[in-house]
């Protein structure tokens, strides 16, 4: 880095400047870019020697939390290894080496074949991470690929007993779909692939992150507001979706936080001791009237606790 680095704002020209003369493809530079801008107007004029890791996680954290439209998995993927990568930038003044795209390397027996499937699965736009070596040759000690047989198959299935559940069925589809195409080739004279049992494998779904405004609508509409856990639960539920609160400070909530006369909470937040000031909603405020009026001593205890 030869230009003098200051502030923050400063680390992030000069990593943008170093992107550029590697060659950096100018849509990957907008996307860390984007987190990288916002990066300075939230630090503002920050001394560069007072930025780290744990300082673009809080960002990440603030910013995340505000924000009306989670973003997606891979998104936030991406705004993470921004803040590491401009991290060791200034420790070490270089980009992190890009590891170069890992190549299909097969042999003996099976690296005609194998490289002639691997490139007709290209040719017609389909992945081809899924096959990665020739353990099935390996395992069955053959030195020509025509000598495959059922009792090869069999044995390299029952070698996988080994594998979890997702490994396991991957490497079934793609020996299914190797075999079916070494057989249409003429390399193997018996189709093969009939052989491979099909096993049934659902991806379990994840515990979403964030709930979209539709659902959050939905669990609403669904409370019963005539018993006073219900008005209890739309209380909580409202605190969090429509104000962004955490449990932690949701439980932790006093009457003192209340500010009716400025239609206002101010709390100040558990996880980060910082002062925090949101408008009270109508729909909020309604929601937390009725709740103490009609079911605060009827209702599991949930917060709202009165100040000593």
């Amino acid at each position: 880095m030869e230009n003098r680095i200051d502030t923050v704002a400063d680390l992030v020209g000069a990593i943008i400047v170093e992107m550029e003369r590697l060659s950096y493809k100018p849509s990957v530079i907008k996307q860390y870019r984007i987190v990288w801008d916002k990066l300075c107007r939230h630090s503002g004029p920050m001394p560069v020697g007072a930025f780290s890791v744990e300082h673009g996680m809080e960002f990440l954290e603030e910013v995340l939390h505000i924000r009306s439209h989670p973003l997606s998995e891979r998104t936030s993927h991406r705004w993470v290894k921004a803040i590491h990568l401009l991290s060791d930038f200034k420790r070490t003044g270089v980009l992190t080496i890009r590891r170069p795209r890992r190549e299909f390397v097969f042999t003996g027996a099976a690296a005609a074949p194998f490289q002639a499937y691997v490139a007709s699965m290209a040719a017609k736009g389909m992945s081809t991470a899924h096959i990665r070596n020739s353990s099935i040759l390996d395992h069955a000690g053959l030195e020509d690929i025509s000598g495959l047989e059922p009792v090869h198959v069999h044995g390299f299935i029952e070698s996988l007993a080994v594998y979890e559940l997702p490994t396991i069925y991957h490497t079934m589809c793609a020996l299914r779909s190797v075999l079916g195409y070494l057989h249409g080739q003429g390399m193997v004279p018996l189709d093969l692939s009939p052989m491979v049992p099909r096993i049934r494998y659902t991806k379990k779904a994840r515990i979403p992150s964030a709930y979209s405004r539709e659902e959050v609508e939905q669990m609403v509409a669904a409370i019963d507001k005539g018993n006073p856990r219900g008005r209890r639960d739309l209380a909580l539920i409202l605190l969090a979706a429509r104000l962004g609160l955490r449990a932690s400070d949701i439980a932790g909530l006093r009457f003192s936080n209340l500010r009716w006369d400025q239609d206002a909470i101010e709390i100040v937040q558990q996880k980060t001791g910082r002062v925090l000031a949101l408008p009270l909603l109508n729909d909020v405020g309604e929601a937390l009237i009725d709740y103490l009026r009609n079911a605060r001593d009827q209702a599991i205890p949930s917060g709202l606790q009165r100040t000593p």
